[in-house]
């Protein structure tokens, strides 16, 4: 058997393809990703089909603000850009990441392929509503996730022979809202054991140290681990590792932060000792 691996962008696509590929199981991947900055994390031997001008869209967006949001037309380009990569192939599954793949699944079933749709969340709507109504709570508007993008995912959702999910809270937002358990694959997401490794015991008598890393704001639930935290302050301390979302100084303000040590963005080398001094993350 032969996968191909398509993501606009990396998240955990570059590991998975990486391990797909030490088995010789990969036929190739497709990311957004210039080859060069592939081939750091995947080697020089991996087939690769890259569209780069994608990724250069995504991240300049935020700095220069011209025409409107672009997930949408990202996801759409990269879709007929995977279904285009497909030719070439005589995979026997395509493993593609939500919302950017809906062009490539008739393709690929042209082809005999399976495939796998991989959602690395909860079911977008389950997702979009909890975001809403947190965003209520805190008096502040939500920028919805594009209609076209939910769309998109909805219709893969349907048309896949399979959705790759983290975790069994996320399969569940899927069977509630009608998907059959028989196609969803819970595939919890793994450690890579070579980078990260626990550090030596701590001395007896340590104050416990919790660890949290990724966005610091609602999208995340800051306040729900702040408010949680506040019961044990007195017994252990939290550390905060990444950057703080816009406009969410105020709110981190207001919320109790006794024994919180905000951290914020690390280099990968200091995650590395982030959680190998951490006792919970």
């Amino acid at each position: 058997m032969k996968a191909i691996v398509s993501v606009h962008g990396r998240y955990h696509a570059f590991e998975l393809a990486r391990g797909l590929h030490r088995r010789g199981l990969l036929d190739r991947l497709l990311t957004t990703y210039p080859a060069f900055a592939a081939r750091k994390v995947m080697g020089p031997d991996v087939s690769l089909d890259t569209i780069p001008r994608l990724e250069a869209w995504r991240r300049l967006y935020p700095r220069l603000k011209i025409g409107p949001q672009p997930d949408l037309a990202i996801a759409r380009a990269f879709g007929r850009f995977a279904a285009r990569s497909l030719r070439a192939s005589r995979a026997d599954l395509l493993i593609g990441w939500s919302s950017a793949t809906l062009e490539a699944i008739a393709p690929a079933r042209d082809l005999g392929m399976k495939v796998v749709i991989e959602r690395g969340s909860t079911h977008i709507t389950h997702q979009t509503e909890i975001l809403r109504d947190e965003y209520r709570r805190h008096g502040k508007e939500f920028s919805a996730t594009d209609p076209g993008i939910v769309e998109r995912e909805l219709r893969e959702y349907d048309l896949a022979d399979a959705i790759a999910v983290p975790s069994r809270f996320a399969a569940q937002t899927f069977r509630d809202r009608g998907i059959a358990q028989e196609k969803l694959i819970v595939t919890p997401l793994g450690v890579d054991a070579d980078r990260f490794s626990p550090a030596e015991p701590r001395p007896a008598g340590a104050v416990p140290r919790i660890l949290f890393v990724g966005s610091i704001g609602l999208r995340k639930g800051t306040p729900l681990l702040l408010r949680a935290f506040a019961r044990l302050k007195e017994k252990a301390e939290l550390h905060l590792v990444g950057p703080l979302e816009a406009n969410f100084a105020a709110d981190l303000a207001a919320l109790p932060l006794e024994n919180v040590v905000m951290e914020g963005p690390v280099s990968n080398e200091a995650l590395l000792k982030q959680y190998a001094a951490a006792d919970v993350f």
